[in-house]
């Protein structure tokens, strides 16, 4: 039976391999087998060349090939290639994230794939963008949300927010037997909140604690090492709190935010005004 691919499938590989039995020998190696591959493909004689885009045609050691073709073969097993490099690269991880939903920001996709952060539902004149799998060049945030943006005027409300991955990874272990005495691992990420009103007026965050929460977690840096699911529930109350979906427009002079030992955040001594 006869076989068809296309010129450019050349490069595909089927190794066979099998491997000694003989147990009592530490030093036998494994045995490879390299099968030749045969097959027959279009040559141009006036160009002196294969004609490009031509099936190739699969045969046999001892077949003859066409007289308007050549036969070429090759080995299934070719040499070693170099070593690939390490880590992900952050444009696949862009367009993962493009597709995977173009409203959520994922800070960590290869690791932890579970965690995203959606753009807050948004009313009036409220709009956001996501920076596809890193900071915005210009904010440095990962969600960037404007209000009343018109070009050429500086008379806008900004609010952005930056999830990324700790850079150490270490964290206070004891939050992860409270929250989930299953878990082993969690990812920590550090969290940062901004926001300006017209470029002129910029927005103080201070990130607090209650009593109780120090009480069990005495040395626990929750705005840098915040678990993964305490991630979402932190951009959720910030998202009620901030009213996006009201149409109305919200400028903070002073936020703060605090967790308490329930593990849940909010915003009294916050300075807020709605803006025009």
């Amino acid at each position: 039976m006869k076989r068809y691919v296309n010129f450019l499938a050349l490069m595909v590989f089927l190794p066979m391999s099998y491997a000694s039995d003989d147990d009592d020998d530490a030093s036998s190696a494994t045995l490879v087998e390299q099968e030749v591959i045969y097959a027959c493909v279009k040559y141009d004689k006036k160009e002196g060349s294969l004609k490009k885009d031509s099936p190739l045609r699969y045969t046999e050691p001892f077949e003859d090939c066409k007289k308007n073709e050549v036969r070429v073969s090759w080995n299934t097993i070719g040499p070693e290639g170099p070593e690939g490099p390490e880590g992900f690269d952050p444009k696949l991880m862009a367009t993962l994230q493009k597709i995977l939903d173009p409203n959520r920001f994922y800070p960590d996709l290869k690791n932890d794939p579970d965690l995203f952060i959606a753009l807050p539902e948004m009313a009036g004149f409220w709009a956001g963008e996501i920076k596809d799998g890193d900071r915005s060049d210009t904010t440095g945030m990962n969600i960037n949300l404007i209000s009343k943006y018109k070009p050429g005027y500086n008379q806008h409300t900004w609010f952005g927010f930056a999830v990324k991955p700790s850079a150490d990874g270490s964290a206070w272990s004891e939050s992860n037997a409270i929250l989930d005495p299953s878990a082993h691992v969690w990812k920590h990420y550090g969290i940062d909140i901004r926001s300006h009103l017209r470029f002129e007026k910029g927005m103080w965050v201070s990130y607090e604690a209650t009593p109780e929460f120090r009480a069990q977690h005495p040395t626990w840096d929750w705005r840098g090492y915040l678990i993964s699911p305490l991630v979402t529930l932190l951009m959720n109350s910030l998202y009620d709190f901030m009213e996006f979906d009201s149409g109305k427009t919200k400028f903070c002079e002073r936020l703060v935010v605090t967790i308490d030992s329930n593990y849940e955040f909010s915003f009294a001594g916050s300075i807020c005004e709605y803006v025009e």
